[in-house]
């Protein structure tokens, strides 16, 4: 098991790119859709560039995260989490929760109120997600209960509500994930 307080957090740098593209394809394999999706967000304006963070473990990048900005439809703006992905012979190191508590408390200081994610139902609750449909916040596309969570972050109030608009670069038919991967 790796001790945690090795693990180097840090925001992604031009020369991390192939690693951390590399390192979605691995994470997520066989499907590439992962790292085109990091390669849009890259791009995009949407991108909160002080969350595209990569964990680093001596001079190997092992994990990578990124959070975006998009509205919903109640005019709030939330971020949604998308990738966290870990380099497979690390995963469940603790490299994950690292990237995730890092990011949670940046988040928390900020005027964002929720993060919303699609993901393992077995994983986040344990960082205080919950069924976002609990919470009155829609995805954008039909999903299970389970996978749609949310975080309420310190700035949260209930009239954070309705359907959340993803960020273009999550425009893309090819990138609906939750068949695939839950």
């Amino acid at each position: 098991m790796i001790d945690p307080l090795t693990i180097r957090i840090r925001p992604e740098q031009s020369a991390d790119q192939p690693a951390t593209e590399a390192l979605a394809l691995a994470a997520f394999d066989p499907d590439p859709r992962v790292a085109e999706l990091v390669r849009r967000l890259r791009a995009s304006d949407s991108l909160i560039p002080e969350l595209n963070l990569v964990a680093q473990l001596e001079d190997t990048l092992v994990g990578h995260l990124m959070f975006s900005r998009t509205s919903i439809t109640s005019g709030h703006q939330v971020a949604p989490l998308s990738p966290l992905g870990v380099l497979p012979t690390y995963q469940r190191q603790h490299i994950g929760s690292a990237l995730m508590k890092h990011a949670l408390n940046w988040l928390a200081a900020s005027p964002y109120p929720v993060v919303v994610l699609e993901g393992v139902p077995s994983y986040y609750p344990r960082f205080g997600f919950v069924p976002a449909h609990d919470l009155g916040i829609d995805p954008p596309f039909n999903l299970p209960p389970a996978v749609w969570q949310a975080y309420c972050l310190p700035a949260y109030s209930s009239q954070v509500k309705g359907t959340v608009h993803y960020p273009e670069p999550f425009d893309l038919n090819l990138l609906h994930l939750t068949g695939d991967f839950f």
